[in-house]
């Protein structure tokens, strides 16, 4: 997303993740394409409610979403990704 990332807030990496999501998200529905993953790490949790309200949102207001699921990726069971369903 960006070359260097230390003199941005938290908050500020937060907008910055949640808008290249909504660009990902935007493309994977322009472009047909029937699933993608979107990893957001595992760390606080911030990111992830966020892309989890964003979807939710979607999936009420939006045709072309079909559902999410968290993803597991490492031996601990912790999520650090999302796997998004579109509606063909």
């Amino acid at each position: 997303l960006l070359d260097r990332y230390q003199h941005l807030t938290n908050a500020e990496i937060v907008v910055r993740q949640i808008s290249a999501s909504k660009e990902f998200i935007t493309k994977l529905i322009r472009d047909k394409n029937p699933k993608g993953i979107l990893i957001h790490g595992i760390g606080a949790g911030a990111l992830k409610s966020d892309l989890q309200y964003y979807l939710d949102k979607l999936m009420d207001d939006n045709k072309h979403i079909k559902s999410y699921e968290s993803i597991h990726l490492d031996k601990q069971g912790r999520s650090g990704a999302i796997e998004i369903y579109l509606k063909n």
